[in-house]
C-alpha cells in the first residue's frame, strides 16, 4: 500500500467513525437517563421511539451516502489528478 492510499485509508475511517459517534444523536445514552425517571407504563414507548428514531436516522444516513458517494468520488480524483503532487511534496 503507498502513502497515498494509506492516508486516503485513514481519511475516509475518520470520517466514518465520526458519523457513527454523531449520527444516532446519543439517543441510546439517553435511555440511560430517562428509563429509571418514567413511569412504568411509558418505558416500552419510550424505547420504541429510540428504536423508531434509530432506523429513521440509518435511513437517512444511507440516503446521504449514496448521494454524497458519487460527488466525493469525483472530487477525489479531480484532486488527485490536479494537485496530488503538490499536497504531497516532501
Amino acid at each position: 500500500m503507498t502513502t497515498q492510499e494509506f492516508e486516503d485509508y485513514r481519511l475516509v475511517w475518520l470520517v466514518a467513525e465520526t458519523e457513527l459517534i454523531l449520527l444516532p444523536l446519543f439517543l441510546p445514552q439517553s435511555l440511560f437517563f430517562f428509563l429509571p425517571r418514567a413511569a412504568p407504563g411509558t418505558r416500552p414507548k419510550l424505547v420504541g421511539n429510540t428504536f423508531a428514531s434509530l432506523f429513521a436516522l440509518g435511513g437517512l444516513a444511507i440516503l446521504l451516502l449514496l448521494g454524497l458517494i458519487p460527488r466525493e468520488a469525483v472530487a477525489a480524483q479531480e484532486l488527485y489528478e490536479t494537485g496530488h503532487e503538490y499536497i504531497h511534496k516532501p
